[in-house]
């Protein structure tokens, strides 16, 4: 005896399976907390240099990721789950063996962070494909587990790395690092890292169902409907008048050629919003874009784009940094290690907060609303980060303000340009949104050593402004401009 499934039986196997495969997806961000001990481990660089994984990590990512439906139609999406398992865990795995910086920078760095984009947003469509009036929920869910990933891998590698929790040294040019004995149990601490990635994607693997509309016989033998969209009589008249058109005249009121005609509209209209389950936005509401390359004739979309490259760079120098600059306030890896956890909570998690509101109020005013507070939070920094409670609440605001750009956003572009041109132009917002990542690394690199973390702050205020104005002052809609 087989047993037989529902479609929401499948559904929910396969968000639970999602769940365990976005741990590994999620942890990228450990780059910020393994940072010292990496600089540490690897001879002749320093961690500001180090710091060069996290932001090729988003680029390689972003771009495999807008790779990954295309991707998943030519191969399958079961086919493509196992091979971003196997090279996902096959690049965390072998850059262990490595003694040298910059290979370990190809298989970490490019290989393990850019082959989790293959996950991202293949999971989240199949995902929403399941529960279609469920998007903020399903996407809730997933990007909480997103965020809770880095919880659970850094408090992995701290049990392995530091469980006595010794302090950071520091050397004759003011830099922080572990001493051998600590530094040495890098390789040994990823290794055993990628062993879990391994079992949860596994397991997260056996517990996966794509998504494919089922056909069943309805209650009426002359029809075939899906289950969501069946309308037993609206069809079956459908049916009557198709099969015999020669005796469309002989219908009685109640099936007249008129409600034939409207029948038939109500069908096309339902398979059509079937059909269109990746966008979040009514159709009837949205301007017409054409083209991928008109939206671009747009100020809207230079706009969406600048604002997007000034405002996220604070949260990426966060993220990146908190635990480089805390060690020079507070000397307590344990904490630290606490606070990058919490922070990445508060990232993934804050993301479906930031979703409920914008459901409620208008894109500008959530955007404000973000901005607002990350500007106080960076020009506050400063005076607070001796204190652990305080850095602790910043930090995770400064990441909380982060994740709310990849909510707010992309509804932004689909109800500006449509659902089809929309999501590619968010496709190009994600590209932009790994330049700033890469623009703050360059920045940290020349300029933090010239003018130090605390001057560096008024840097990330001026952008986050600068975005801040632009909000302001730009009506953002579809108007084309060429």
């Amino acid at each position: 005896m087989v047993l037989k499934l529902s479609q929401t039986a499948k559904g929910i196997i396969s968000l639970i399976g999602a769940c365990f495969l976005y741990l590994p997806v999620g942890s990228t961000y450990i780059l910020g907390n393994i940072n010292v001990y990496v600089s540490s481990y690897f001879k002749g660089v320093t961690s500001d240099e180090t710091n060069i994984v996290f932001p090729i990590t988003t680029i390689v990512g972003n771009i495999i990721a807008y790779l990954s439906l295309p991707l998943c139609t030519i191969i399958g999406y079961r086919a493509l789950l196992i091979i971003a398992t196997v090279l996902t865990w096959g690049f965390i795995f072998a850059s262990t063996f490595f003694t040298n910086f910059w290979i370990f920078f190809v298989f970490f760095g490019v290989g393990y962070g850019g082959t989790t984009g293959f996950l991202y947003l293949t999971l989240m469509y199949n995902g929403y494909k399941y529960f279609p009036s469920r998007r903020g929920l399903i996407g809730g869910i997933l990007m909480g587990v997103y965020g809770l990933s880095s919880l659970i891998s850094n408090f992995i590698l701290l049990a392995l790395m530091n469980p006595n929790n010794t302090k950071a040294l520091q050397n004759s040019e003011n830099e922080y690092y572990f001493p051998d004995e600590i530094a040495s149990r890098l390789p040994n601490a990823i290794r055993t890292l990628s062993y879990y990635f391994l079992g949860v994607m596994v397991l997260g693997n056996l517990l996966q169902f794509e998504f494919k509309p089922e056909i069943i016989e309805t209650h009426c033998p002359e029809v075939n409907a899906v289950v969501d969209d069946s309308n037993c009589k609206t069809q079956l008249l459908v049916k009557k008048s198709m099969q015999d058109p020669i005796n469309q005249d002989k219908l009685n009121d109640n099936e007249s050629k008129s409600d034939v005609k409207k029948s038939k509209d109500n069908i096309k209209a339902l398979e059509t919003k079937k059909n269109e389950w990746s966008s979040s936005i009514d159709l009837l509401d949205e301007s017409k874009c054409r083209s991928f390359p008109q939206a671009f004739c747009t100020l809207a979309a230079y706009a969406i784009m600048t604002m997007n490259y000034f405002s996220i760079q604070n949260g990426y120098f966060t993220a990146t940094n908190f635990k480089d600059y805390g060690l020079s306030k507070i000397s307590d890896d344990s904490f630290l290690t606490l606070v990058g956890s919490l922070s990445c909570v508060f990232n993934g998690g804050g993301r479906f907060f930031w979703g409920a509101l914008s459901d409620k109020w208008d894109f500008k005013r959530v955007y404000l609303i973000i901005l607002s507070i990350q500007i106080v939070e960076v020009a506050t920094l400063r005076f607070i980060s001796e204190y652990k409670s305080a850095y602790l609440i910043w930090i995770c605001v400064a990441l909380l303000c982060e994740g709310g750009h990849f909510v707010i956003f992309p509804p932004l572009c689909l109800k500006v340009f449509g659902p089809q041109v929309g999501s590619r132009v968010f496709s190009v917002v994600l590209l932009v949104i790994a330049c700033a990542n890469l623009t703050q690394f360059g920045i940290n690199l020349r300029l933090r050593p010239v003018i130090g973390y605390d001057n560096e702050f008024f840097i990330f205020l001026g952008f986050s402004v600068v975005s801040w104005l632009l909000c302001v002052m730009t009506k953002i809609q579809y108007k084309t401009i060429f």
